[in-house]
């Protein structure tokens, strides 16, 4: 049952194909525990050849359900930490002249390919990626609130010091870039553990 509510939970923010594909998986798995339960039920009551068959019905059902669950998770990226998609940089890039980056409001930049949200507060500069964990929606259009950024799609509210969760459904932190200025430049690279 845990299992599947969360896999509800990140089922109902999915749209076309991997909405569907999640229902079928839903129901698969479903018919499955039903066979088994029909399968226990027949074997307690003496039927153990249409219990065993039962049981293999209920076999095939979850095989095709777990196919359909490594889909949705390889393919379609559900229930997966969207934001370590693309490698941060180890050295320090510049992303972005410092005159570009207005107080209070995301920015979104590049560096190396990887996307950065940059942000000033108090005079200070942070990143993190700009692609959130959750459902990988753009950080950049979000809001700031209270020393944290809000995702516009769901809601998920991220630290803008070292990128924690502060409200899901989000699982996953943001991955954080340190910031430089450097000649009038924002210059970025991946967190130094």
């Amino acid at each position: 049952m845990p299992t599947a509510a969360a896999g509800f939970a990140d089922w109902q923010y999915t749209m076309d194909k991997p909405r569907r594909l999640g229902i079928v998986h839903g129901w698969l798995n479903t018919t499955g525990v039903l066979l088994y339960i029909v399968s226990l039920a027949q074997r307690q009551s003496g039927a153990r050849a249409a219990g065993r068959a039962t049981a293999m019905l209920g076999y095939f059902a979850m095989s095709a359900a777990s196919y359909l669950g490594g889909e949705l998770i390889s393919k379609h990226h559900l229930a997966v930490d969207r934001a370590n998609e693309k490698t941060a940089p180890q050295d320090f890039v510049r992303v972005l002249a410092e005159s570009a980056l207005a107080d209070g409001k995301p920015h979104r930049a590049e560096a190396n390919g990887a996307p950065v949200v940059l942000v000033r507060q108090d005079g200070r500069i942070q990143a993190l990626t700009a692609t959130c964990s959750h459902m990988a929606g753009p950080l950049d259009e979000g809001e700031i609130e209270d020393g944290s950024i809000v995702c516009p799609w769901h809601g998920s509210r991220f630290s803008l010091e070292d990128g924690h969760v502060l409200n899901g459904p989000a699982t996953y932190p943001q991955p954080c870039f340190e910031a430089r200025v450097r000649d009038g430049q924002i210059e970025v690279r991946a967190a130094q553990s």
